[in-house]
């Protein structure tokens, strides 16, 4: 298990702040099927949860002992909630859709 503090002066381009709500959506959003991320996903397969425990601490719990657990959990790139749940809302076009973060 590996916990992060976020820090609380960081924001999206848009100027929304980052959260550890942004950090388990986006998990939850590449193990997502629908979603056309199968490399992303076949990496994060290591992972079994991603948690938040408050608006500022992100937990990751892992399925066995991973050497590269560290860098796995604090490498993740991580999607905006407030602009990519709407994606999965409307699965039925995610398929044909092209997703970009700027």
């Amino acid at each position: 298990m590996i916990s992060f503090q976020l820090r609380d002066d960081v924001s999206f381009s848009d100027g929304e702040p980052l959260t550890a709500a942004d950090v388990v959506f986006t998990f939850d959003f590449i193990m997502t099927e629908v979603i056309q991320a199968p490399r992303d996903r076949a990496y994060l397969e290591k992972i079994k949860a991603v948690k938040a425990n408050g608006k500022d601490e992100v937990v990751f719990t892992f399925k066995e002992p991973y050497f590269e657990a560290l860098s796995l959990a604090g490498g993740m790139s991580v999607l905006p909630k407030h602009f990519y749940a709407a994606y999965l809302k409307e699965r039925k076009n995610l398929m044909s859709q092209r997703l970009i973060v700027g």
